[in-house]
């Protein structure tokens, strides 16, 4: 794998969960940017509102869920603004939502423009 897919998605442990299956590997991946997505647009929506609370649990799944399919990035950034919002503060959450912005369409755009043949590598090959 190229070192700007891997910088986008590491996924090593979707591959290991899966024993490499790619067509179920590729679903999972369709559905995380399919409902991320918006989910981020939502979570601006959230920051405008002064949803404090909201603002963090939807971080925190973001996280999650990031985590889980290897946008190692996004997850990062999702803990940061989490991390962030523990002081009950909104202040300056902006910045962290337009890299997660920013982190979720080059995650789309990786899906898109790379075979995700080439974004696997074959068990037991590092």
């Amino acid at each position: 794998m190229a070192g700007g897919e891997e910088r986008v998605l590491n996924l090593s442990y979707l591959v290991e969960a899966t024993d490499g299956d790619e067509e179920f590997i590729g679903q999972l991946l369709h559905d995380y940017v399919k409902e991320m997505q918006p989910y981020v647009a939502r979570m601006h929506a959230l920051c405008d509102q002064g949803s404090v609370e909201e603002l963090s649990l939807a971080a925190h799944t973001l996280k999650g869920a990031s985590a889980n399919v290897g946008a190692s990035e996004v997850s990062e950034t999702a803990r940061r603004l989490e991390e962030k919002l523990r002081t009950g503060s909104i202040n300056h959450c902006n910045p962290l939502l337009e890299q997660l912005n920013r982190q979720m369409a080059e995650v789309a755009d990786t899906l898109e423009t790379v075979a995700l043949s080439q974004l696997i590598e074959p068990t037991g090959s590092k």
